[in-house]
């Protein structure tokens, strides 16, 4: 369900086709839920794959990580399951 999420926010990115533009167009307001969403989904991931939460530094490079490859988020999905 979380992987589900995550992708779901990585094609809401990509839906102009990847364009960076149209990102950085968007509202604050819609980013910030997306980082909230994306934020809880990676805390839903930790939790389920390692028990835990993430350290501040790990959801600080996990947030990084998506936000600069969203495309692989699809990859990640598929091999966490």
């Amino acid at each position: 369900m979380t992987l589900a999420l995550l992708f779901a926010y990585q094609q809401v990115v990509w839906a102009g086709g990847g364009d960076a533009f149209s990102i950085l167009a968007a509202s604050d307001q819609q980013r910030r839920a997306a980082d909230v969403t994306l934020t809880a989904s990676i805390y839903a991931i930790y939790h389920d794959l390692y028990s835990r939460e993430p350290s501040a530094q790990e959801l600080k490079e996990a947030l990084q990580f998506v936000k600069q490859y969203p495309r692989l988020s699809y990859l990640i999905e598929r091999l966490s399951q």
